[in-house]
């Protein structure tokens, strides 16, 4: 059940079938070091196994002060880098991790709503310092992209910066839809969702939120609404959803009615409200559920106590009264906040029960059930904090997320049956430099290993309390059975059929279809697991690489050049058609060859300035006006020509060709739009002549990467206060670029990238690294 641009269908964009580490392979250290224990591995490889306190249970958030520290008896022998042995190839050890879908028996879904990669890295950052890494989010071994577009509800094209809502309504039935819209398409069809199936297959379910429980991403599984705000009875938003006026009810009523048997999160407001009709009018919703047999409890103590939950008894656990607090105290950026002394964030006295406890008692609860269990969990408030300007906020809503990912791999592990997702419904704004910025909203953090890092908040007006959404594609991570299907580039939707065919809803779903009266869908995925397998040869195996590389080409670049020459559902030449996706922690502007690992390359070329598009700068009033068209320019240097050019030249011998623009990064420093996304197509074109030599050759490893990110980000508002462009795309809708301040010259962020591969060894680059781990690599496989 898929739908792009308005129509039934759409493919999915994994790349895997079109084809047959590094010494800090950091995602390894957690997994290796887990799996020598249990003796799954006869040796124990890898690094030191940092924070393994944070598998435990109901792990802890890390406070400021907190590092990942070793324990001496869980600490396998550290893999010598190549300047002090052999490289050690992950690729047997990876392969050992892919099982199929079908031996899937749970499925533990976990968002962090807007969290893209700036999010993740600055909270990283500040919490573990330049090369740390998470506990939990780092350490799921299988990574891809996913893109987030929603669609119009008056024409249905698309809509590239999409709302929590229609975000949560694509993975939880497979159908795009409008922003606000919650389970129903852009008709307002209810479609059926992954818990409902679930339910109706006879497994457990839950949903677990740091949100209300009416909120967009948990209220997406549970009800189907028109309009997202229609939190309880009596709420001016529901219309004809409401009751009275012969609809489903409120999203609270439709979540009693639903009868997950597990829901924990906040929003006790909407349930003190009173039905207006049917059954239970003139009670509250709390009296509802009481007399429908839940277990309501309303404090962390009630819940700890909690001891099962079934169909019979399930549990409504409401632990405040709208969105539970954050973990960490407000500390909101200002005008000028760079400029003052750098603070340190700061956690709350009292703090909430902690999303690793949710998540926990949720799984205890659940996996009683024989025939398995669904589980959702969602980290609210890192969107929350984005919009509000506050990077304490978000950040240590990340790290209570990151927890809730490693007490959910924990299990995962010990089950051997369970599926763990990661993901986020959407990017976020907020990014961070390492100088300061003027004229927007910014705040110095001074970081756990010392340095200042400075946040800066530039989508809207300095008086507005509400950041905006980026468009950018994001970070998808797993572990487990099917874990091989989140790996390259897909869409939202395909994680729903991902779940629905590990979980075998597919009959199910069509009953409900049915019952819906809603259009059959296609509820199945291809396995990916054996066409992951064809990808996965070691690093002695190759004989060539090529290394193409392109400061600030990061994944909003990449997602807006997608956008604008191919669709929202299109895709990117070369890039997009990459197996193998990781990121890349960079704050350089070339970090591979600013890396303390030289690379001698038998060829390198710089093509400074190369771009197939001309000149048109964004300015303060650029997104009010009409969307614009960027214009080829003829006399452009052709990348994909001059690749394919060199690798003919050197290819009768064993080779390392390094090609590098930074055409890219000079663009995005001079808010040049069209120079920025002619740039990353002439890149685009460069991948897809290397792949095409790769795929024939089949010995050459193909490595790419953007290296550093830069500030532009796709929004849909106009930020009023910042250099901003809106252009018309290839189907037809508006795409918004918006760039953030200058810092030292330049406008590069320290967000992470993501770096994509072909070839033997390819599987190194699954994950988390640094530019280190990709020179240690290349110098692997060129001997």
């Amino acid at each position: 059940m898929s739908e792009a641009n308005g129509g039934q269908g759409s493919a999915p964009r994994h790349c895997l079938d079109s084809a047959p580490s590094s010494g800090r392979l950091r995602w390894l250290k957690y997994l290796l070091g887990f799996a020598a224990a249990a003796g799954i591995f006869a040796v124990a490889l890898l690094v030191t196994v940092d924070a393994i306190g944070f598998w435990a249970g109901a792990a802890p958030t890390p406070t400021p002060s907190r590092t990942p520290t070793p324990s001496p008896s869980d600490t396998p022998t550290p893999t010598p880098s190549p300047s002090e042995g052999a490289y050690i190839d992950q690729t047997a050890a990876i392969t050992e991790l892919l099982h199929p879908l079908s031996d899937v028996e749970n499925v533990i879904l976990l968002i962090g709503d807007g969290m893209g990669d700036p999010q993740i890295s600055l909270a990283r950052e500040y919490l573990y310092g330049d090369e740390g890494v998470f506990p939990g989010i780092d350490a799921l071994p299988f990574t891809g992209e996913l893109t987030t577009y929603s669609l119009s509800k008056s024409n249905g094209k698309p809509d590239y910066t999409t709302d929590s809502a229609a975000s949560a309504t694509a993975w939880a039935t497979g159908v795009k839809t409008y922003d606000a819209a919650l389970g129903v398409d852009r008709g307002g069809q209810p479609l059926p969702t992954l818990l409902e199936a679930a339910k109706a297959a006879g497994l457990a379910t839950g949903d677990v939120t740091t949100d209300e429980l009416q909120g967009a991403t948990p209220g997406a599984q549970v009800a189907h609404v028109s309009d997202r705000h229609c939190y309880g009875p009596g709420d001016s938003d529901c219309g004809a959803d409401a009751l009275e006026k012969g609809g489903r009810g409120s999203i609270a009523e439709q979540l009693l009615t639903t009868r997950p048997d597990v829901a924990i999160g906040g929003g006790a407001d909407a349930f003190e409200k009173k039905a207006a009709a049917g059954e239970y009018a003139g009670k509250s919703l709390f009296d509802q559920a009481q007399a429908r047999g839940y277990q309501v409890v309303r404090s962390a103590d009630k819940l700890a106590a909690a001891s099962a939950a079934n169909q019979s008894a399930p549990l409504l656990a409401v632990l405040a009264d709208g969105v539970l607090p954050t973990v960490w105290k407000e500390t909101p950026a200002r005008v000028g906040g760079s400029d003052a002394k750098p603070v340190t964030c700061e956690e709350r006295s009292k703090p909430r029960v902690s999303l690793a406890a949710m998540t926990t008692k949720a799984i205890d609860l659940l996996k009683v059930n024989d025939k398995g269990f669904f589980l959702q969990v969602e980290g609210a408030s890192i969107d929350k904090e984005s919009h509000a300007a506050d990077p304490c906020g978000q950040i240590g809503e990340t790290a209570d997320l990151d927890a809730a990912v490693a007490a959910a791999l924990d299990f995962a592990k010990q089950d051997g049956h369970t599926l763990v997702i990661l993901t986020a419904d959407h990017g976020q704004s907020s990014q961070f430099q390492d100088g300061p910025t003027s004229g927007t909203k910014s705040l110095a953090l001074k970081t756990e290993d010392g340095r200042v890092i400075y946040t800066e908040y530039n989508s809207a007006p300095s008086s507005s309390k509400q950041q905006q959404h980026s468009g950018s594609q994001v970070r998808v991570a797993a572990y487990g059975p099917g874990a091989a299907n989140v790996v390259g580039l897909s869409d939202q939707t395909d994680l729903f059929a991902t779940i629905a065919t590990a979980l075998n809803l597919e009959r199910y779903l069509q009953d409900l279809d049915a019952q819906y009266g809603a259009t059959p869908g296609q509820h199945a995925a291809d396995d990916q697991t054996a066409a992951l397998r064809q990808h996965l040869e070691p690093v002695d195996e190759a004989e060539n690489v090529i290394l193409i590389t392109a400061p600030g080409l990061d994944d909003n670049t990449l997602t807006a050049a997608r956008d604008y020459a191919f669709g929202a559902a299109g895709t990117l030449p070369g890039i997009d058609e990459l197996p193998i996706a990781g990121q890349l922690q960079a704050a350089t502007r070339n970090p591979l060859t600013d890396s303390r690992l030289k690379l001698s390359p038998d060829k390198s070329v710089t093509a400074h300035g190369v771009s197939s598009y001309q000149l048109l700068e964004a300015t303060r009033s650029g997104f009010a006006k009409s969307a614009r068209t960027c214009l080829k320019d003829p006399g452009v240097t052709n990348l994909g020509d001059e690749a394919a050019e060199i690798i003919q030249s050197l290819k009768s011998n064993p080779f390392f060709l390094h090609i590098n623009t930074t055409a890219v990064a000079d663009a995005v420093d001079n808010a040049d739009a069209c120079g920025q996304l002619g740039a990353a197509l002439n890149v685009a074109a460069a991948v897809k002549a290397a792949l095409d030599f790769a795929k024939e050759d089949r010995n050459t490893l193909l490595i790419f990467t953007g290296g550093s990110a830069g500030s532009s980000q796709i929004i849909d508002k106009d930020p009023y206060s910042a250099n901003s462009l809106k252009l018309a795309t290839a189907d037809g809708a508006n795409l918004g670029l918006l760039y953030g301040a200058k810092s030292d010259g330049r406008r590069t962020t320290g967000s992470q990238v993501s770096v994509w591969a072909y070839g033997p060894g390819a599987a190194n680059l699954l994950g988390l690294h640094t530019p280190a781990d990709i020179a240690a690599l290349i110098k692997a496989a060129t001997g």
